[in-house]
């Protein structure tokens, strides 16, 4: 899925096949239960598509250009989360595929529900654009990657992913963004494997 949202987005400013190297995208991409009312989940897409058009990258200051993306459970939990195409000079579904392997090869996705333990009472429900401190967020990542890793990682290995996850945390608008694409990821790897 992932894949295929990517080849959209660059074959839309794609000089030959789409509009022209300087074009941007923004959309919204929803999973459902199978059951799910295909006319309430095009207006949740639409609804997706609308916040990718009104993000704003805070440490860019480009807007728009953004991929919303939400997953509905089948019990009626919802989880979304909207991330800009790039993420530096690195494309933000090649970060979140790298953190999805983790899931799969290297890491517990205990460490996910650990995470969002520690950090789900510091974000008011009232207030929920607050971003937690990065350093927080970064310390605690290094902490419980360390502790869910299926085998031993080199002090490398942990910088490097936990640096991708936090590069994940400046992007998103607030910590519960942040909780909610961790979810996400989970999701994608139980779905894979």
């Amino acid at each position: 899925m992932l894949d295929i949202a990517e080849k959209l987005r660059y074959s839309f400013s794609d000089d030959q096949k789409g509009l022209n190297h300087n074009a941007t995208s923004s959309g919204g991409l929803i999973i459902a239960h199978k059951k799910a009312s295909l006319k309430t989940l095009l207006n949740e897409a639409r609804k997706l598509e609308s916040k990718a058009k009104d993000y704003k990258n805070k440490v860019s200051g480009e807007e728009k250009n953004a991929l919303a993306i939400a997953v509905h459970t089948r019990s009626g939990e919802k989880s979304e989360t909207v991330l800009p195409w790039n993420i530096g000079e690195a494309k933000t579904s090649q970060i979140l595929k790298r953190i999805i392997h983790l899931l799969k090869n290297d890491l517990s996705d205990t460490f996910i529900y650990q995470f969002i333990e520690s950090f789900y009472p510091l974000i008011s429900v009232k207030d929920s654009s607050r971003k937690v401190d990065r350093s927080l967020i970064e310390a605690e990542l290094s902490r419980l990657f360390k502790r869910s890793a299926k085998r031993k990682l080199s002090e490398e290995e942990v910088w490097n992913d936990v640096n991708n996850l936090v590069l994940i945390y400046d992007h998103v608008q607030s910590t519960i963004d942040f909780i909610y694409t961790l979810k996400i990821l989970s999701f994608f790897k139980r779905k894979e494997d």
